[in-house]
């Protein structure tokens, strides 16, 4: 006895013709219809089977994906970086200056990208200068943090730099730094950076004659 599959499948190779004995019945000469003819099932199961290929390739490629890290690697965002240019004019000053070698600026500053407000510097440290710079014995080395109040943000900058003290010689009262943009608020929250300044003292200011560099922004 041949095995039948169970429903509704029924015989998927192939549809035997003795089905059909059942399904029309001659009577008096005429076709008379007893029933309507089982559905053959072939498309549908073709159709499956592509489905479930489809299924598989996606679960693969999806694996692979996610292997490889390529689902949830997010491109980090290209910073904006702006060339900046100013002029700072600063003075000496004992007003709120805790610093331990006695050395604080304040001052303006007057520049593009919002650097238009306040300068205060305090120094940290001091060294001699070289030892065969110009008026050696007058030029002294110095580092110390610098904060730029603006009306956008603040910015906060390691600076280092060199200075001739004296004031009547070729050189004296010349000055020359670089600083790094260690943090920001407001518009300038983290930025980075860095620039340089170059300035001369008149009249008992130092007016920068340089102020450049360059910022970036997340």
């Amino acid at each position: 006895m041949q095995r039948r599959l169970p429903e509704p499948f029924g015989d998927l190779r192939r549809v035997r013709p003795a089905s059909y004995e059942n399904i029309f019945a001659l009577k008096g000469g005429e076709i008379a219809d007893k029933a309507t003819p089982q559905k053959n099932f072939r498309p549908n199961m073709h159709k499956k089977q592509q489905n479930m290929q489809s299924l598989r390739k996606l679960v693969v490629l999806s694996a692979f994906l996610v292997s490889t890290g390529l689902v949830i690697a997010i491109p980090a965002q290209a910073e904006e970086c702006k060339q900046i240019h100013a002029q700072v004019v600063v003075v000496q000053t004992t007003t709120n200056c805790d610093s331990p070698v006695n050395l604080c600026t304040e001052g303006t500053i007057d520049g593009n990208q919002g650097l238009h407000g306040t300068t205060f510097f305090r120094a940290d440290s001091l060294a001699d200068g070289p030892s065969t710079a110009p008026d050696a014995s007058s030029t002294i080395s110095y580092s110390g943090v610098l904060h730029i109040t603006t009306d956008y943000g603040t910015l906060t900058s390691r600076d280092v730099g060199i200075l001739n003290q004296s004031a009547d010689t070729p050189t004296g009262g010349f000055a020359s730094a670089f600083g790094l943009v260690l943090e920001g608020t407001g518009r300038y929250a983290g930025a980075t950076g860095s620039f340089f300044a170059g300035a001369k003292t008149i009249d008992g200011q130092f007016v920068t004659t340089v102020f450049t560099g360059e910022f970036c922004f997340p």
